[in-house]
């Protein structure tokens, strides 16, 4: 049996980007985490990316609503416990970012990076060993959605 089971790219804040759009419907969605055996999940708020451009996606205000939350589940004995993360939209600045407690999981041990539809842009091979280099594990969100996986 699992000790923790860890689920590390979601949406769940409610009124936060595209994710959850009520308290209810986030009670609801880590309710069912819950019984699926989830004991952690790290909120992966979009970060630099075109859906939150007039949002505050600041590591403060993205920890006081994941406090917030917490106490919600700890009130209706939802048995998760919640982290910040971020799913970063990659720009050629993965460097510059890696030390915002957002950008990274673990502390500063990995980056979760979204890239344009259906495209990993070149760029990213140099940019992805450099941050490698540097210490941050990269993790490529959807993996699914690009041509240069599949084939």
């Amino acid at each position: 049996m699992w000790k923790k089971l860890i689920d590390f790219h979601n949406h769940v804040l409610p009124n936060v980007d595209d994710g959850s759009n009520s308290l209810e419907m986030s009670l609801d969605m880590l309710s069912h985490a819950a019984e699926q055996g989830i004991t952690d999940v790290v909120n992966t708020v979009h970060y630099q990316h075109s859906k939150v451009e007039t949002e505050d996606i600041s590591f403060k205000r993205i920890k006081k609503e994941v406090n917030t939350l917490q106490t919600e589940l700890d009130n209706h004995d939802i048995p998760v416990k919640l982290h910040c993360g971020a799913e970063v939209f990659f720009l050629p600045n993965l460097l510059e970012i890696k030390d915002d407690p957002l950008a990274t999981f673990l502390h500063g041990k990995y980056m979760l990076i979204e890239f344009q539809v259906h495209q990993i842009p070149r760029i990213q091979k140099q940019q992805l060993f450099d941050l490698k280099m540097a210490g941050v594990t990269p993790i490529i969100a959807h993996p699914e959605r690009y041509k240069q996986v599949q084939d």
